[in-house]
């Protein structure tokens, strides 16, 4: 695990130095570049020793050929296997990295070697004879990378911040990208709010030859495994059962001590059920206590769950306060990010990593992915509870409409009640794409100043998930949710800051419920096993109840979150007040200073569900006086 930079036709002394120094972070262990004598090209690695910790695995990594380069971010869980299939054809080995068999691979198949790969990954390898440069990134986007493409130019990075360092580096932010952050509190890629820098989709693999813009050749994807609906549920949930242990254990393979992320909820008591299964694997667990083990915001405390099942499993949890103080360490997650995202959650993994990487415990595994696979977030139950209402005509369905947009949202009933119905009069695949808004296309349009509003024009921020759907097999409702959940929500909100916050403190985040064997099985079960009437992950949870006690598995969501609303009317308040000031606004020049102090009034009255749309404001400016402004935290 690490972070890897590079570029091709940039001709700048020094710059890949400050690529990887910029995030050493990801790479405490060691910093290593390559540098071409014939062309403007640069791989760059910074190490975090997880496989082989010797000298034998630093990258850059070249063949025995001398042909390929190698910079690699990931793991490949299935590399021992592969390995002894290229032995068979006569590869032979100087370390047991990944690296080196992820590398011999490519020589052996090009870039449809990535058919043949179980792992996450984000890696570019350097083609000397063919003066060819690959980059190709994981089919669920566990790990970022991104570009920048210009000109002839091309420089790719595993953060956005990296490219801060180029000299020529046009910070200009994309208005289209900026509208969507605030209408999803995250933003969908391939767009970021650097209109020159896209994230590559996950499972694409670009190629780029000098002068030239980089062309897709290559995309993998994860279909469903062996079709299921002749089989019962439980059958399905034996596979299943099965499967998931393999997936975990898969995943235990280090050098290093493996930890894991225990929140009490279902999906990592799962992940440490299945590690524990035959005997001693994890280190310790970790956990967060909410402000001393107290209910908030209508969502009940973790903390108990998570005692429970550290019992049951007889692991050791470490249990980490979660207090106001913590919010002192804001801008250093908003930095950490890459990204603006609307949430306060990462600041549970930056303090989870800190306290992992203070014990030695360099790998965590995480239950992150469980409800994009097999259901699990209200969205689902709001979907299925369309079958007794979706076929309404017309003119019923836009009364249900009119009914929900008149329930106060000052409670929790009415802000979910108003988000059920907003868009209930729009057809089908319509209503599902927005069920992802979190606010009306109307009203995110009004937070910004009228001339940014004119050069959004008729931008439909909807366009890509409508686009992608299209492109989908899928016939269920659910089906198409869980598919939009995955290739979207999950990627670019939870991975997203799932890896960063962990590499902020240099530790590797593990995801084993999207292992890809795994969610080929889970992609192949009938949609009724997943989301049954008001119960998701419904097979998941009849699966594991062998390991785990009932009132874990069956017990109410509450998720890995921090109490916003409480926090942005008390020690936040005043923090966003100073950064949103009318003449911040005004000089930055994008959104309405209007607007936004409506969005102050709203929140400070507890009146229509505002606060994220205030937090995904505040989380952009902070952004820009970091990314543009220069301003470091």
């Amino acid at each position: 695990m690490c972070g890897i930079a590079g570029f091709l036709g940039v001709s700048e002394d020094g710059l890949i130095e400050k690529m990887l120094n910029i995030m050493r972070h990801r790479g405490p262990d060691a910093s290593e570049h390559w540098i071409s004598t014939e062309l403007p090209l640069a791989l760059g690695h910074n190490r975090l020793s997880i496989l082989d910790l010797s000298e034998r695995g630093k990258q850059p990594m070249w063949d025995e050929s001398g042909r390929f380069c190698i910079t690699y971010n990931g793991e490949i869980y299935n590399y021992r296997e592969l390995r002894h299939s290229l032995e068979a054809k006569g590869y032979r080995f100087r370390s047991s990295t990944d690296t080196e068999v992820l590398l011999s691979l490519f020589r052996e198949k090009g870039p449809s070697c990535t058919d043949e790969l179980n792992g996450i990954w984000a890696f570019a390898i350097w083609d000397a004879s063919a003066r060819e440069l690959f980059v190709s990134r994981d089919p669920l986007g566990v790990k970022p990378l991104y570009y920048a493409a210009q000109g002839g130019v091309f420089l790719f990075s595993s953060e956005i911040k990296s490219f801060l360092c180029w000299k020529d580096f046009p910070k200009e932010v994309e208005e289209a990208a900026m509208f969507e952050t605030i209408l999803y509190l995250w933003t969908p890629g391939p767009r970021t709010l650097f209109s020159h820098v896209r994230k590559l989709p996950p499972g694409q693999t670009l190629c780029i030859r000098p002068g030239a813009a980089p062309a897709v050749i290559h995309t993998v994807d994860v279909k469903p495994g062996e079709d299921l609906s002749g089989k019962g549920a439980a059958t399905i949930e034996g596979l299943l059962r099965e499967q998931l242990h393999r997936s975990v254990q898969s995943q235990l393979v280090s050098d290093v001590p493996v930890g894991a992320f225990l929140s009490g909820g279902l999906d990592s008591s799962a992940v440490v059920a299945m590690a524990e299964r035959d005997g001693r694997s994890i280190s310790r667990c970790y956990t967060i206590n909410y402000a001393g083990g107290r209910d908030w915001e209508g969502m009940a405390n973790d903390i108990h769950y998570a005692r429970k099942v550290a019992r049951s499993l007889g692991v050791e949890c470490v249990e980490i306060a979660l207090e106001s103080s913590v919010l002192k360490q804001v801008r250093e997650m908003i930095w950490h990010l890459d990204e603006p995202q609307a949430d306060l959650a990462p600041l549970n993994v930056l303090l989870i990593s800190e306290a992992a990487r203070a014990n030695g415990d360099y790998v965590l595994l995480s239950g992150a992915g469980g409800d994009d696979i097999f259901s699990g977030y209200r969205r689902h139950v709001a979907l299925d509870a369309e079958k007794w209402w979706g076929w309404l005509p017309l003119p019923f369905r836009a009364a249900l409409r009119h009914l929900g947009e008149s329930v106060p949202s000052a409670g929790t009933f009415g802000r979910r009640f108003k988000r059920i119905f907003r868009y209930a009069d729009r057809p089908g695949d319509e209503r599902l794409v927005r069920y992802f808004n979190w606010a009306p296309y109307e009203y995110a349009l009004g937070l910004f100043r009228e001339d940014v509003r004119l050069r959004l024009g008729e931008h439909d921020p909807l366009e890509i998930m409508r686009g992608a759907l299209k492109t989908f097999g899928g016939t269920t409702p659910l089906d198409k949710m869980l598919f939009l959940d995955t290739r979207y929500f999950l990627t670019d909100h939870n991975l997203n800051y799932t890896d960063k916050m962990g590499m902020a403190y240099g530790i590797e985040i593990r995801v084993p419920l999207i292992d890809i064997d795994l969610v080929k099985l889970a992609r192949a079960i009938p949609a009724g096993l997943k989301q049954k009437g008001a119960t998701g992950k419904y097979i998941f949870k009849r699966a594991m109840e062998p390991y785990l006690p009932r009132e874990v598995i069956y017990r109410p969501k509450t998720g890995f979150v921090a109490p916003i609303r409480e926090w942005m009317l008390g020690p936040l308040r005043e923090q966003i007040r100073s950064v949103l000031s009318r003449e911040s606004l005004l000089r930055r020049g994008w959104f309405s200073p209007e607007a936004v102090d409506d969005l102050f009034k709203k929140v400070e009255q507890n009146r229509d569900d505002v606060h994220y749309l205030l937090l995904a404001v505040y989380m952009i400016e902070e952004w820009a006086r970091m990314f543009i402004d220069g301003e470091r935290p």
